[in-house]
């Protein structure tokens, strides 16, 4: 069907199989893509992450004039959030993670912290229309029960975040307002073109989801820092250092 990244036998490195912090790699040259000049090392490295924002909002259909919701600010709630605005869309965050609230404040992204109910907040927001998309992102029990009642009439659920264990879901507004929820898994090379396009014109910043760069000796401490959510957003290993 020309769905290769869902192969059922896909195997990753780094997921399925070992190997995703090999020092060198044997690729073919045709899968290569190629990064311009005008993109340091840094923001490179923020192009796989940006190609799932890409192919994210791509599946969703997300247009200018459309009203988004992202449920997560980390980094790939982050790059969604923007490459929907660039898209026209106006785009609202929700984020409890104090930190990340100011990084993404920073990038201009208007953003709903712990204290606000993105339903009520959404309804408010829509005039009781709900939004065109919801992204789930978190992965959170919590925002996968309410990420259905924030949607309008033929509108759209995303579902990017991975949730290991089956989780409540409320069903009712799928029927009520025949919404549309799919699920959204990793890219093609079309959103790694787009991503490195965006990366390189500007229209996403990826400097900034940058918190910290580490030595190899320190991936351990990197990774247990990374997903304990603290005052982090995308750390990066330094092979040279």
């Amino acid at each position: 069907m020309g769905g290769y990244y869902l192969c059922y036998r896909l195997k990753i490195y780094g997921v399925e199989l070992p190997g995703g912090m090999q020092d060198y790699w044997t690729v073919e040259a045709q899968r290569m893509l190629h990064v311009p000049a005008s993109l340091g090392d840094d923001q490179a490295a923020m192009i796989e992450p940006l190609a799932v924002a890409t192919h994210d909002v791509r599946r969703a259909e997300v247009k200018s004039g459309d009203s988004v919701l992202v449920l997560g600010g980390g980094p790939i709630g982050a790059l969604i959030a923007m490459v929907s605005r660039h898209r026209g869309a106006r785009v609202i965050v929700s984020e409890v993670n104090p930190y990340r609230i100011e990084l993404l404040r920073g990038l201009g992204l208007e953003v709903i912290g712990m204290d606000a109910d993105p339903v009520r907040f959404v309804n408010e927001w829509t005039e009781g229309q709900g939004v065109d998309v919801a992204f789930e992102v978190t992965g959170h029990p919590a925002a996968a029960r309410v990420m259905t009642e924030t949607v309008r009439v033929w509108g759209t659920v995303s579902i990017v975040a991975i949730h290991s264990e089956p989780t409540p879901v409320n069903l009712y507004p799928m029927f009520a307002r025949e919404v549309t929820m799919h699920g959204s898994r990793l890219y093609n090379r079309e959103d790694w073109e787009e991503a490195i396009r965006l990366a390189a014109s500007g229209a996403v910043t990826l400097s900034p989801l940058v918190s910290r760069k580490i030595p190899l000796e320190g991936l351990q401490e990197g990774m247990e820092e990374a997903l304990r959510g603290g005052p982090v957003m995308k750390v990066l290993v330094d092979l040279t250092a």
